[in-house]
């Protein structure tokens, strides 16, 4: 039995001969291979090695920068609310002056109008009780010319005089 020939089939089988395989060659092939082209290799996996590196300390300075920016545009936006708060709460408060001198000023011109009605009235109710004092006055003036002219005839009228010089006479 030739152990360098083994047949599995008779279609198929494994040549163990190492001279007629080239086994050898393809050994001290690979090898010399391997180290002629193993400096290569090493760069290039060096290469890539620093190529991943470079690649993994830019990320981590992106993200530090992104997180400095992202704390920068926190602090903005907290600076933002406060200062948002504080427009919010002067515009309250002017609001609110404003509706108070508003309801002082409202106050100032109803007790001016009050004042001033009341001003206005009182005149008027003096004008009216002058005039109708001059008109009652007036008539009844007339009222006493017209009963004397009727009352004091020509005949009263010399009686009141001789009865007047009578007196004057008994005075002296």
């Amino acid at each position: 039995m030739n152990l360098s020939m083994l047949t599995l089939n008779a279609s198929f089988g494994l040549n163990l001969n190492v001279y007629e395989t080239n086994v050898i060659n393809i050994l001290i092939i690979l090898f010399i291979f391997g180290k002629v082209s193993f400096p290569f290799f090493q760069y290039l996996l060096f290469k890539r090695r620093t190529a991943v590196i470079n690649q993994i300390e830019q990320s981590c300075q992106t993200a530090v920068e992104a997180n400095t920016k992202l704390a920068e545009a926190k602090r903005q936006y907290a600076q933002a609310e406060l200062v948002i708060s504080q427009i919010q709460q002067e515009a309250n408060t002017a609001v609110e002056n404003l509706r108070k001198a508003s309801l002082e000023q409202l106050d100032k011109d109803i007790q001016r109008l009050e004042v001033s009605t009341e001003t206005n009235i009182n005149s008027q109710q003096v004008f009216i009780k002058t005039d109708t004092l001059h008109q009652l006055s007036a008539a009844i003036l007339q009222k006493v010319i017209t009963d004397l002219q009727n009352y004091l005839t020509p005949d009263v009228q010399r009686n009141f005089v001789d009865l007047q010089i009578l007196q004057l006479r008994d005075l002296k």
